[in-house]
């Protein structure tokens, strides 16, 4: 078994572990499905001190490099976010992809809204509940995440 240690430093954090093996020419039955425990999980203050913190578990999703087909570039492209900087209504609107998931992040990195099993290609939020500031947006696409920094101006 192989142990992977992570230190992360940051207020916001989202992290991707990418594992690479060469299962070409397995048949299904051959290949082993990993199982990937996160524990230990610690806060570090600015003093130096760790804090334990209670980790969540997660599913362990393998994708086939075939089916991602979209980088965040080319979200981009398909995902309009406007206006920026918001005043009243924040749009979120596809020209070709079918947005899953919407979250809002304040500038500390606390959640303030999640819209999951969403399917639609266009959300209105109304900015009215959030003070003045900035914000981090994460939509979750099939094919793939795209994060966008989003101003609330009133």
């Amino acid at each position: 078994m192989e142990c992977l240690q992570l230190l992360i430093l940051a207020t916001l954090v989202r992290f991707f572990i990418v594992i690479i093996d060469n299962v070409v020419g397995l048949g299904a039955d051959q290949i082993a499905t990993p199982t990937i425990y996160i524990d230990d999980v610690k806060l570090l203050n600015e003093s130096g001190e760790m804090t334990p913190v209670i980790a969540d578990s997660t599913e362990l999703i393998i994708y086939n490099d075939d089916l991602i087909n979209d980088s965040e570039e080319a979200l981009q492209e398909k995902i309009q976010v406007y206006p920026n900087p918001v005043d009243e209504i924040l749009t979120i609107e596809s020209k070709s992809v079918s947005i899953e998931q919407i979250e809002l992040f304040d500038g500390v990195g606390q959640r303030l809204l999640l819209m999951p099993n969403l399917s639609n290609q266009k959300y209105n939020i109304p900015s009215a509940d959030y003070p003045s500031g900035i914000y981090h947006l994460t939509i979750q696409t099939a094919n793939g995440w795209l994060r966008k920094k989003v101003v609330i101006q009133h």
